[in-house]
C-alpha cells in the first residue's frame, strides 16, 4: 500500500504545484480512521498520502487535529442521507497549539458524497476562523 500512497501523494503534489489552490496552509492533516479500523488495516491511506505532501511542501503535519471518536460503518454501501447520519458526531477537534485563525488543509483519499469532509469542515468552522481547505485524491 505504501507504493500506491506514494504514487497518489506525488499526484497530489503535481496538482498542487500546477494549480497552487492553497497558498497559505498552516497545518495539513488526513481524514482519520477510527482506531479500531486503523489497527485492523494497519495503515491509514489518507495519512500516508498526507505525509508525502507535507514533506514536499514542508507543511506542518498534524495528524491528530481531527479525531474519529465514533466507529462508523463503511460509507460505500450507504445512501447519501445514510452517509450523512453515519458520520454525524463521529469527529472531534484537537486545537492544541493552534491559533483560531489557522488555515488547515485536510487530505481525503476518496470523495463520494462529501459527507465525511462536510462533517469535519462544519466542526472546524465552529472552532476556527481560518480557512479550511480539502484536497481529495480520488472521486468515487
Amino acid at each position: 500500500m505504501t507504493k500506491i500512497a506514494t504514487y497518489l501523494g506525488e499526484k497530489g503534489i503535481e496538482y498542487l504545484r500546477r494549480h497552487n489552490p492553497f497558498p497559505d496552509v498552516d497545518y495539513i492533516c488526513p481524514v482519520p480512521l477510527h482506531p479500531t479500523k486503523a489497527r485492523a488495516r494497519g495503515y491509514n491511506q489518507a495519512a500516508l498520502i498526507t505525509k508525502k505532501i507535507a514533506s514536499y511542501y514542508s507543511w506542518n503535519y498534524r495528524p491528530k487535529i481531527i479525531k474519529r471518536k465514533k466507529y462508523t460503518q463503511r460509507q460505500s454501501n450507504l445512501s447519501p442521507e445514510e452517509r450523512k447520519l453515519n458520520v454525524s458526531r463521529a469527529f472531534s477537534i484537537d486545537r492544541k497549539g493552534m491559533s483560531s485563525d489557522s488555515n488547515i488543509l485536510i487530505i481525503d483519499d476518496v470523495f463520494t458524497t462529501g459527507a465525511t469532509v462536510n462533517s469535519i469542515c462544519r466542526l472546524l468552522k465552529k472552532q476556527l476562523d481560518g480557512k479550511i481547505y480539502v484536497l481529495t485524491i480520488a472521486r468515487a
